[in-house]
This record gives structure tokens, sequence and C-alpha cells, in this order.
């Protein structure tokens, strides 16, 4: 054990200072009967309801479960030290003052690491210890004290110094406002803090798994060592693993043609061409109702857009919803205007999942999910004439949505279902390589 670490990893200092009433908590015991797994979500599963990081985690955990393992998640957060949930075992070491994000990833890394050590009978017992992203980091610093069975793995759904750099690009005309001003120093901090430590995680790691062929590639561009330790490997959402919703609960959009988007609203999901689009199938007497459902910076943003184009009876935000699937119930189809993605889209595999036709930017790992014409239509990003013309055309073709809402249910049971996620897991944590098939051939209408 690392000296500057054992110093405060005994009982009798309080680790990470948790309070008395948490330390008294008791704790889980871990089962004899069930293999472990210890992931570092970083991020508290529970803060973070919808999609985005934490979906990701949680859709591991429950993925670990179904193949039979008992996942302990570390992560910083509020709340009790130490709560089970149906997705595994959630262990908080307390937040300090900056932000949970993996940008401040210097400050959170060391009590994520004695927070795992505090807890040494998992980690003796464990099969793997899995890390997300760049919170990967916290496990490089205790090493030394892993088991030397342990298998290391990283996941990754994005390079960090890639995603800011995205969200910077993606303002366009707007890179010399206050907005641009931030994002470009997010990006320079990142590549200048992250980036490193990000590499870091790769050389400890046995095996760097991401989920398509195109983050495969950027991750190779960014980290050359991990050319040799990457993995492309299936995955899906973690409503895979969920009972569908009472179809009673939809109905949320009324009568008119519903056209749904899910995303936590951030200059690259592409928020502002699907307004675009829709200010054109308005103009050109389209009836429809949307809703642009999640939080995020750009929010503000777009619900004064939509007023100023004229879009308040035609667009709705709800923000945050408790569960999007009423709404992937209701909706008649589904667009994701991502200018950039680097992965895939968990909403748009769970428009798949729910059978609903899908249309999205032809960007990164969405190429890889979606066959044009087939099982989704594919548009050029930024381009709001046409994503405008795509939805006109599904809209006025139900027979069409049909046949290609089939086709995605179809497509989504053959490659995001819960029991291959699962199994394509255990040959990674049991050390043996999962399953690579080819992607599609693109097939255009």
């Amino acid at each position: 054990m690392k000296p500057w670490i054992a110093a405060e990893s005994g009982a009798s200092c309080g680790v990470m200072g948790v309070e008395p009433e948490i330390r008294a908590t008791a704790r889980h015991q871990p089962s004899r009967a069930t293999r472990r797994v210890i992931m570092i979500a970083g991020r508290d599963p529970k803060d973070e309801p919808g999609g985005g990081h934490s979906s990701y985690v949680r859709a591991h955990a429950r993925a670990a479960i179904r193949a039979g393992y008992e996942p302990h998640l570390f992560c910083i957060g509020n709340g009790k030290g130490e709560e089970e949930y149906s997705y595994g075992v959630v262990h908080r070491a307390p937040p300090n003052r900056h932000a949970v994000r993996q940008s401040e990833i210097r400050h959170h890394a060391l009590p994520l690491a004695r927070s795992i050590l505090s807890r040494a009978e998992l980690l003796s017992g464990a099969t793997a210890i899995h890390g997300f992203g760049v919170w990967t980091y916290a496990a490089t610093l205790i090493a030394a004290d892993f088991p030397t069975s342990l298998r290391r793995v990283m996941s990754m759904y994005t390079v960090y110094e890639v995603e800011r750099h995205a969200q910077y690009l993606a303002l366009g005309r707007r890179r010399l406002t206050p907005q641009g001003v931030t994002e470009r120093a997010r990006w320079r901090s990142v590549r200048r803090e992250v980036t490193a430590l990000e590499g870091d995680a790769i050389a400890w790691s046995d095996v760097v798994v991401v989920n398509y062929a195109s983050l495969r590639d950027l991750v190779v561009q960014v980290h050359p060592i991990a050319a040799p330790k990457i993995s492309i490997a299936p995955y899906g959402p973690e409503s895979a693993f969920l009972e569908d919703p009472d179809p009673r609960i939809g109905g949320v959009f009324g009568h008119r043609p519903a056209i749904l988007s899910i995303a936590l609203q951030r200059p690259k999901k592409g928020g502002e061409v699907l307004l675009e689009a829709l200010r054109i199938l308005r103009d050109r007497g389209q009836d429809f109702r949307a809703a642009m459902v999640g939080g995020g910076e750009m929010l503000p943003r777009l619900r004064r857009l939509a007023r100023r184009f004229g879009l308040d009876d035609f667009v709705e935000f709800p923000g945050i919803v408790p569960d999007v699937r009423p709404w992937l119930a209701a909706c008649d189809l589904y667009v994701q205007p991502s200018i950039r993605e680097e992965s895939g889209s968990m909403a748009l595999l769970e428009a798949m999942q729910f059978g609903r036709p899908v249309i999205c930017s032809a960007v990164d790992g969405m190429i890889e999910d979606v066959r044009d014409g087939i099982d989704g239509v594919l548009v050029p990003p930024s381009d709001p004439i046409a994503l405008a013309n795509a939805i006109g055309d599904l809209l006025d073709d139900p027979e069409r949505r049909r046949r290609i809402g089939s086709a995605a249910r179809a497509r989504f049971e053959a490659t995001f279902d819960a029991d291959r996620f699962a199994a394509s897991l255990a040959q990674l944590y049991e050390g043996a390589p999962p399953p690579t098939p080819p992607p599609p051939p693109r097939t255009r209408r």
C-alpha cells in the first residue's frame, strides 16, 4: 500500500472523513455464492435517473447481475455511505467542494481509492474491477493493493478531450460568444489536466472496452497505448433489463402525430437543428406535436428559440422526467439530431427497443446501429432541411413507419438485448474476448 494512502485508510482515523451516522450504517455482507465485481462509477448512480453516464453504469451493473455477479459500485455522493439497489450495492465517499464530474477527477480520485481500500474484503474475493471513463484513474492509485488475479477492465463511451472539443465546435458561429469562450476553456482544461490521467487509466487496464468501431479509432488516435488492449463489445440500454411500462400511462402527446427526442441538451446534441426542422415542417402545413425531453445547459436557449420560431403550439420541453418509457410508448417517431456522439445514443436504442421508427444523424456510432432505410433513417448532421424532409416523409406514410419500427425492434433484439450484453460482460471479466461481429452493410433506401 502506498504510504500516503495507508496513513489515512485505517478505521481509527475515520476513512475519508465519513460522518459517524454513515460509519454506523450496517454494511452489506458479500455473498459467498456469487462472484463479485468492483465498479468505479464516479458519479452516484442514483443522482442521474435519466440517460448519460449513470444510465450507462447502471446498465452494466444490471448486466453483471444477469451474468451471475454481485456488483459493488463506488462513487462520490451524498446519502448513506452504503445502500443496496436493484442494480447492486452503492458505496459512497462523501463529496468535497469540487463538482462531481470527470473534469474534476484529480480531486475525487483519492477519496474513491480510499473508499475501495476500506472494503478490502470485497477486493479479495472479486473477479474484476471495472472502471468507467476517466473515473478509472482512481484504481491506478492503489493498483499495487489489488490481487494479481483481479481482471482490470475500463469502459469508454467517449474520449473526454474529444467530447469537450465537440461541444465547443458544435456552437458554430457562437464560438466567440461568452458560451463559446467557456466551452473553449473547458476543452483546453481537459486537454491539459485530464487527458494524461485518462491515459494512465488505459495503461493500468488489461482491456479497454468500447462499443463502436468509430470510438475505437478515436481512442487509439488520442491514446496509441490502447491499440493492443481495445475490444469492441456489445451493450444495451438499462431499459433492456426493465419491464415495459403499463401502456395505459402513455398518451402524453394527445391525438396529434407525435415526434420525440431525448437528450441532455448540450451544443453537440443538435437541439437547434431539430427546432429549425420543426419550423420548416410547420411552415409546410404539417400537423404534429413534438417533445424534447431532458435537461441540460442549452434548455433555456432552446425554449427561447422555440418561442421566437412561433412553435409554442407544436413543441414542449418537459425537462427531466422520471421515466422516458411512457414518452417512447406514446410517440409515432423518434429523432436524434446529434452533431456528434463519439459513441452511439442510449436513447436511440431505447426507441428501437420500443419499436419506434428512428431518424438520426449519420455520425459516429449511430451509423453502426441504424441501417438506413431498413430499421431507421440516416440524415446528414446539421442539416435542418434534410431532417425536415425525413420527418415529413415518415409522418405522411404510416405503413412505412410501421415497417421501419418493426425492423428497429428486431434489430434491437438481435444486437442489444440483455442476455447478449450479460454474456459479453462475463467473457470480459473472465479474460476471454467478447464476440465482435462485423458491422452490418449500409443499405440505402
